[in-house]
Parts: C-alpha cells; sequence; structure tokens
C-alpha cells in the first residue's frame, strides 16, 4: 500500500538533540527511545556508520562504562531483557578500542503515527569498554542503520553471510533481527515503497529529526541536490566494509591544491556516516588534508561520480564548516580543521554532522521481491538547505524522483 493512499500516515519520526561538540569523532546527536519493559528512555544514536546495536548496561561496573551520556541500561529492571547463551563476546570499535558485550534481545517502544509499537531487536549489551573517546560519548548506545544487513562470504561473493552482529546459529536465516529498519518493515511501521531514512539537524537550536519511510515535502521542487548510488569499496581487504553507506569518489581538493584523485590504481570512495562528527578516513589522505586546511583556510571540494544523466557531481565545503570549535572534553575552546586519520580505511573519506547539520540527507533501500524480500542500498540523497551555505553548487534540470 502507498503511505498516501486512503489518507494512511505510515513511518517514524524521531525527534534529534545534540550534545556538546568533542573532538573524538562521534556524532554529539542522538535520539531518545524506550528499551525494556518497562521502558527505560536512553539516548542512542541512529547510525548509518555501523551493522549492530548496542548500549551501556548494568552488566558492567560503573568503573567499565564511563561515558557523558551518563545513562545505563538496568538489565534487572527489565522483564523482557533475554540474554544470549553464546557467552560474552568482544566487538571492534576500531580506533576507539573494542567493548565485551553480551550478546541478548530486547524490546524496542516507539511512539509512532496510531499509538505506541513494541517489538524485540537484538542487541549488544555492554559488559566493559574505557578509554577517552568512550568517556566523550554524548550518548548511551547507538542503533545500525547498516546499508546491508549481509555480507559476501569471503572467497564467493554470489553467496551472503549474517553480518556479526547476528548471533544465532542458523546464520541462513532471511531477516536480520540487528537490522532497525527491517524490523520496522516487519512491524509495518514503514512500506516497501517508501523505504527511506533521512536526516535533518540544526546545530544552532540543537534539535533536529530522524524520519523513517517519510520525506520531507518541502524538497520535492528542489533542484540543489546529489543523488549518490551506492557502491561497495574495491579491494578484498575492505569486504568488511560491505555494511557501510560507500560511493565513488574522483577527487578531494583544499584550496587551489588536490589532496588525492582516483585511478586505476587507487580507486577513491566517500561515505556518510550519521553515527560520526568530523572527516575521517586513509590515513594518508587526512593527514595531508589537515594540514592543507590548517595552512590555507580554502575551501574543500569533492568531486563524486556522475549522475544517470552524466552531470558532473560534487560538494564545496567551506572552511567555517570544517574548522570546528570543542565544546566539552580533554580539548574543550579549541578550534581546529577536522580531520582525523582512521586505519584501515585506506582509500575511504568519511564524514558525519560536519557535513550532514548543512544538509538535507537521505538514504534510499529498494526491496528485492525476488530474494526473501531483502533490502538493499539504493543510495543517497542530498540537498541544500533552503538559505543555507551553497554546498551542492549545480543544479539539476528536474526536481528529485523520489517524491
Amino acid at each position: 500500500m502507498n503511505n498516501k493512499d486512503e489518507g494512511i500516515t505510515k513511518g517514524l519520526t524521531l525527534p534529534l538533540y545534540r550534545g556538546p561538540y568533542q573532538y573524538n569523532g562521534a556524532s554529539p546527536w542522538y535520539t531518545q527511545i524506550g528499551i525494556g519493559t518497562p521502558a527505560q528512555q536512553l539516548k542512542l544514536a541512529m547510525d548509518s556508520g555501523s551493522n549492530f546495536n548496542w548500549i551501556s548496561s548494568s552488566l558492567s561496573s560503573v568503573f567499565n562504562r564511563q561515558h557523558y551520556g551518563g545513562l545505563c541500561f538496568d538489565t534487572n529492571a527489565s522483564s523482557t531483557f533475554k540474554a544470549s547463551k553464546s557467552g560474552l563476546k568482544t566487538v571492534d570499535f576500531g580506533p576507539w578500542g573494542s567493548m565485551q558485550v553480551c550478546p541478548g534481545q530486547e524490546a524496542i517502544t516507539l511512539d509512532v503515527a496510531d499509538g505506541m509499537d513494541e517489538f524485540t531487536n537484538e542487541m549488544y549489551f555492554s559488559e566493559k569498554y574505557s578509554g577517552s573517546q568512550f568517556a566523550e560519548l554524548d550518548w548511551d548506545g547507538g542503533i545500525g542503520i547498516p546499508s546491508y544487513s549481509y555480507q559476501p562470504v569471503t572467497g564467493d561473493t554470489n553467496k551472503l553471510q549474517a553480518y556479526r552482529g547476528v548471533h544465532r546459529t542458523d546464520v541462513t536465516t532471511e531477516t536480520s533481527p540487528f537490522h532497525f529498519v527491517e524490523s520496522l518493515l516487519d512491524n509495518h511501521i514503514i512500506e516497501d515503497d517508501s523505504l527511506y531514512v533521512s536526516f535533518q539537524t540544526d546545530p544552532i537550536t540543537k534539535r533536529g529529526e530522524v524520519s523513517f519511510g517519510r520525506l520531507d515535502e518541502s524538497y520535492k521542487d528542489s533542484l540543489e541536490y546529489l543523488h549518490l548510488r551506492w557502491k561497495q569499496v574495491p579491494g578484498e581487504k575492505l569486504k568488511s566494509l560491505y555494511y557501510i553507506w560507500t560511493t565513488p569518489m574522483q577527487s578531494l581538493s583544499i584550496g587551489d591544491k588536490q589532496i588525492v584523485k582516483a585511478d586505476a590504481n587507487q580507486p577513491l570512495s566517500f561515505c556518510l556516516d550519521s553515527g560520526s562528527s568530523l572527516f575521517k578516513g586513509d590515513p594518508d589522505i587526512m593527514l595531508r588534508a589537515y594540514c592543507q586546511a590548517s595552512l590555507t583556510n580554502g575551501d574543500l571540494k569533492i568531486e563524486l561520480d556522475s549522475d544517470s544523466s552524466g552531470n558532473n557531481q560534487s560538494l564545496t565545503i567551506p572552511s567555517s564548516l570544517y574548522n570546528v570549535e570543542i565544546e566539552a572534553g580533554a580539548l574543550l575552546g579549541e578550534t581546529f580543521a577536522q580531520f582525523q586519520p582512521m586505519a584501515g580505511l585506506n582509500g575511504i573519506t568519511l564524514v558525519g554532522s560536519v557535513l550532514m547539520d548543512h544538509l538535507y540527507c537521505v538514504y534510499e533501500y529498494k526491496v528485492d521481491k525476488k530474494n526473501n524480500n531483502r533490502i538493499f542500498p539504493a543510495g543517497m540523497w542530498l540537498f541544500n538547505k533552503p538559505n543555507g551555505v551553497k554546498i551542492i553548487t549545480q543544479e539539476k534540470a528536474k526536481p528529485a524522483p523520489i517524491f
């Protein structure tokens, strides 16, 4: 059924709140969601750079769960908490380190259009984590919004296996309870003809919203937008990144200096990660970008793949957006260019709120009806905000076809 038929409103919109900008690479934005029975309200990031759900929990001692968000889920106070029999496992958080977690299941309560809705999702309940970056985290956990809920089996791209997040023994199960968007679809909160996740945030008012299965109709006539098709990052070593929202990137420049250009030996990818804040990625690219930005304060220009009509697509980001003041934590009061090297992301440039705060951003999925209704990523749509910074300088001939 189309969402607009018979006056029925489908979809879900959650308010977003902004914590202080800290130099830990994580977005300052979070929503508040009820977890457990009775529901405990926690601050959770909606994270398109992750393929699992996790929350700070009472399973860890107070010394092993220090974070700025400050809350944790009390497993003893919930009648629906179920721990997996598989025991503790370690989850890799990249440069942040690792987290020891208890896999399990818990109820999620959402305020939807026609009342409250509840469903069960699998989650990681923290047992131990530490470090300055975790300590400066504005949220109490994160909900993953990955591009795929499955990834290719090593050595055979025609076969798919469940994510590392799914700890059930039957990895051939066709739906992944770790995938929040799939859960919304399975519970008919969103429909398969409106598989959109959109973000709209305002760093001045510190308020925003994330919508599932809904689009902001005020952008339906806009010609200032880009369509970035999803494409897996190339290279065998990066197969584990099948879940992130990447698109081909042609070059990155600051001022009149080109930092990097794609070629046959060095393919490049760009990623929009709602769980992140600053620019991070390939260590060499980020170090060179930081040095050039610090010296010149030049505009950052990212050249992307052409659109379906062969038109060039690019983003132009002035230094006023990438030079950010740190609002809390160890570097409180410092202002500097937000570029951070990250090991393991060769050829990738990734960014979150530093850019997303100034665009209307939509992630689009499609349904493969011939393959057990799995959802897969179609791409990302980026729109200039009315009266905002003209990050997208080209105009399209027609409005975006997603409306």
